[in-house]
């Protein structure tokens, strides 16, 4: 039985309970909360994702989130390192220390190994294309969402995807989708 919650209008589902042949895009967060070991919601993170490795679940993504991760890996090792919490602390020191730089890219090499073998299982990476960066500002509008997430609703509008694994709550204004959140 599926855990739901309701938010205004919109139900909200639990990702445990994804359970489709149709097609989800993972959301970043849920790529980073599995590769942090998030404490809050790292498990249920992982449990989705190995889904995609076990061929039950049929992932996509985009290049665009995969960037995103990356970013958010590198600044939080880089943030580690140095036992601060400024991003551009951790910038500046990977431009000026190239020791500094390869010990933050190491879990970043891990994550993308991570992602190709995902990949080999039927994880689909799609790319932003120049329609949907063109979409942009409609889907801004349209749903009050912020620059990426409103690619990401462009991404799926023209890839047709009706589902979303997020934790991001912007998602939620979106009346085409069904959002599917980690838990706690």
């Amino acid at each position: 039985m599926e855990t739901t919650y309701s938010k205004g209008e919109r139900v909200i589902y639990n990702l445990d309970d994804f359970v489709s042949d149709e097609r989800i895009f993972v959301d970043a967060n849920i790529f980073t909360f599995h590769h942090l070991d998030d404490p809050g919601y790292g498990e249920s993170s992982t449990e989705f994702l190995q889904g995609i490795e076990d061929s039950e679940i049929n992932g996509v993504t985009s290049n665009f989130v995969l960037d995103e991760v990356v970013y958010v890996i590198l600044i939080e090792k880089g943030c580690e390192i140095l036992d601060v919490d400024r991003a551009w602390k951790v910038r500046e020191e990977i431009k000026g220390d190239k020791k500094f730089a390869k010990r933050c890219y190491e879990p970043v090499s891990i994550f993308i190994d991570y992602v190709n073998s995902l990949r080999l299982l039927g994880l689909t990476i799609i790319d932003v294309k120049e329609n949907n960066i063109n979409d942009l500002v409609k889907f801004a509008v349209q749903y009050q969402l912020l620059p990426r997430d409103a690619i990401i609703v462009s991404l799926m509008k023209h890839h047709n995807i009706k589902h979303i694994a997020t934790n991001d709550s912007d998602f939620e204004r979106v009346d085409f989708l069904t959002v599917w959140k980690p838990h706690k």
